[in-house]
């Protein structure tokens, strides 16, 4: 029930309009959109997931940083000691946008999968046909 609690207070509890959660916002947005843009793209996919994931690791110095200095680019003191906020809105969705990465990439491998399963059928059928028109030659 607290988990729930907690939800309640952190949606009604937070002045949504504040440029900077805006900001955000629209920087996971962003991520997503590129993720799904690059999904054909390794390189590009695995330069996005190591960037989140140094982002993710870096989250409880991002969290120390902004109750430091919160006064500067938010109204409230948003950030605790626990980081629970900047879990919620800033970790999370980091992590949501890799698992996405994650799911585009076992997609791509079972995709590759069957093609060359598929080929590999295909080319059996081939010399099979190939074999049984040498039989009726000789």
């Amino acid at each position: 029930m607290s988990e729930l609690s907690f939800i309640k207070e952190l949606w009604y509890g937070v002045d949504w309009t504040e440029p900077w959660l805006l900001c955000l916002l629209g920087f996971h947005v962003c991520t997503f959109l590129a993720i799904i843009l690059l999904r054909r793209h390794i390189y590009g996919q695995a330069s996005i997931l190591a960037i989140l994931g140094v982002l993710c690791v870096a989250t409880e110095s991002v969290n120390e940083f902004a109750a430091k200095n919160h006064q500067k680019f938010a109204r409230q003191q948003y950030f605790d000691s626990e980081g629970l906020f900047i879990i919620t809105v800033y970790a999370v969705p980091l992590l949501f946008n890799c698992s996405i990465i994650i799911v585009c990439w076992l997609y791509n491998v079972w995709d590759t999968m069957i093609k060359v399963g598929v080929m590999k059928a295909r080319r059996k059928a081939k010399q099979s046909d190939d074999r049984d028109k040498q039989k009726k030659i000789k």
